[in-house]
């Protein structure tokens, strides 16, 4: 995570945090000084992909945060993830041979 995607998710916690629902894209760039939507998009996307946020159900504030727990799947590796896989695979298909 870069010192920008963190800045707008510590604005993102702070600001759900306050009233109950994620900030606007033009929330976000006055209160952190972003000039461009654009750039605050590609900075919640990050953040979504990382498993830091996700979509909300409205459409306004959009993004809100990822309860604790539910980011350490977001913290693996997806090399690491795809080996579990394959392991499960193979557990399952050794186990139909039996």
């Amino acid at each position: 995570m870069t010192s920008q995607q963190k800045r707008v998710l510590d604005f993102v916690r702070a600001y759900h945090a306050e009233h109950g629902r994620g900030p606007t894209h033009q929330a976000i760039c006055d209160a952190l000084g972003i000039k461009s939507k654009g750039n605050v998009a590609a900075r919640l996307r990050a953040l979504v992909d990382y498993g830091f946020l996700r979509r909300g159900p409205d459409r306004s504030g959009a993004y809100v945060p990822v309860e604790a727990g539910h980011q350490a799947l977001a913290n693996v590796a997806t090399s690491d993830l795809l080996a579990e896989l394959q392991r499960r695979e193979s557990l399952t298909a050794s186990g139909a041979r039996s």
